[in-house]
């Protein structure tokens, strides 16, 4: 026997024990990264794993796609809100500059119109979290409408103005 010393039996090939004769011991050893790397091969080389490796990569494939299709789907969403809110902005922009310049409105009207624009948005929230605790919960809380002020009485000409709007509350013919 020279250095190293491989058994091996034709029988049982997947049972290669790699050996190493160490001249300082005078026996034996096995070489631990040659065994390790033998049952690597072999747990490699089984047809099990093969399949396994081959419906996880199929499987792993298929997620990844999805992922990618929903991330292009998300970005794509993401692009068509910025120019819906884009477009809803250059809208009420051109809406509100006609109304400055047809109405010519004074300042306390201007600053009305944006509280109330600006207030909207938890107005829908308010409506929106009535209509859920409503449906889903079975609660609901009413509140007293406001009554409008009253207006003072015309001068003693009797008529009303005919630019005046009607309000609200009272019925129109």
């Amino acid at each position: 026997m020279q250095e190293t010393v491989v058994e091996q039996n034709q029988k049982y090939r997947n049972d290669i024990k790699p050996l190493l004769y160490n001249r300082n011991d005078a026996y034996v050893q096995i070489n631990p990264v040659q065994e390790q790397a033998t049952k690597l091969w072999t747990t490699l080389s089984k047809k099990d794993t093969a399949d396994a490796y081959q419906k996880a990569g199929a499987t792993t494939w298929t997620v990844l796609k999805q992922a990618i299709a929903l991330l292009v789907f998300s970005v794509v969403l993401l692009v068509a809100l910025i120019f819906w809110v884009w477009g809803i902005g250059f809208q009420a922009g051109f809406q509100f500059r006609q109304w400055l310049e047809v109405k010519q409105p004074n300042l306390d009207e201007v600053i009305a119109l944006v509280l109330k624009i600006l207030l909207w948005p938890f107005v829908l929230a308010f409506q929106w979290a009535n209509w859920f605790v409503k449906n889903y919960l079975g609660l609901e809380i009413r509140f007293e409408q406001p009554k409008p002020p009253s207006t003072p009485a015309p001068p003693s000409g009797g008529s009303t103005d005919s630019t005046s709007t009607p309000s609200q509350d009272s019925p129109t013919k």
